[in-house]
């Protein structure tokens, strides 16, 4: 931090403060949910520190890593996800996720998913977390673009890392080909 103490202080407030509001709704959410929203959260709070573009290159070098991958900085990163959400449908999109969050799972356990999937009301842009989880991962492909729905995308530094088919090349006309990624991954191609 460039011997900035102010900032981590403020952002780490936020952060933290922002659990103590996820606990009143539900404490066995996932851990992807409580980090990627409270991270959300510190740019609300103090909307000049950006600290969550620290975690971008590690989110930028990993799509295929599940959004909801509770391991590594990725779930930090995963903050884009709600401040996409946030540009297309308002604030009250992530707040509603938490708010569905005991609908969300099973007595055990939450799923953040399906909260999210409760909280989108149905638009002409969407209707449900799949129908908006795939905008939002087109929309990554030019996060840099100012135009692309990504928050500070632009200011990342990075572009979203793209799979490369330098021995078999897609080739508009030619036949689909088929890939894997995990539930919430997803990859970009050239």
């Amino acid at each position: 931090y460039l011997g900035n103490y102010r900032l981590p202080a403020e952002v780490t407030a936020a952060h933290e403060y922002n659990h103590v509001l996820q606990y009143a709704y539900d404490i066995r959410q996932d851990t992807w949910m409580y980090e990627s929203t409270a991270t959300w959260a510190e740019e609300k709070v103090f909307p000049l520190d950006n600290d969550y573009h620290l975690y971008m290159d590690t989110w930028a070098g990993n799509p295929g890593l599940p959004l909801t991958s509770p391991d590594g900085d990725k779930k930090y990163g995963s903050a884009i996800w709600n401040h996409w959400l946030e540009q297309r449908y308002g604030a009250v999109t992530v707040k509603r996720a938490w708010e569905e969050s005991l609908n969300s799972g099973t007595a055990t356990r939450g799923l953040a998913p399906k909260a999210y999937d409760l909280a989108i009301e149905p638009t002409p842009q969407g209707t449900s977390f799949g129908d908006d989880f795939g905008d939002f991962a087109a929309a990554t492909a030019a996060w840099q673009g100012n135009d692309s729905g990504i928050l500070e995308g632009p200011d990342f530094g990075v572009p979203v890392e793209r799979a490369h088919a330098v021995d078999n090349p897609l080739v508009i006309g030619n036949p689909a080909r088929f890939t894997t990624v995990d539930h919430t991954g997803f990859k970009l191609f050239d």
